[in-house]
């Protein structure tokens, strides 16, 4: 039982490390789509979706994350 939750660990952390780079990458296309358009609101509307996105992309991995490790705690 504790390979799983060292498992499980290590799923949160890989959860982690793609949530940053989908940060990283966001910062990116949000200059570059900036450079292209040079209207502010679009640049500001870009990035506030592309960051409630990568929100969501957290919070489901966090619910994931949870349900399996009440699972493994089932486990006898």
């Amino acid at each position: 039982m504790k390979t799983y939750i060292d498992n499980l660990n290590g799923l949160h952390i890989k959860y982690i490390i793609i949530n940053f780079v989908l940060t990283v990458s966001g910062f990116i296309t949000t200059f570059i789509v900036g450079k292209i358009i040079s209207d502010y609101k679009i640049n500001m509307y870009l990035s506030v979706i592309m960051m409630m996105i990568i929100l969501v992309i957290f919070l489901m991995g966090k619910k994931r994350y949870q349900s399996q490790l009440l699972k493994i705690r089932d486990y006898p």
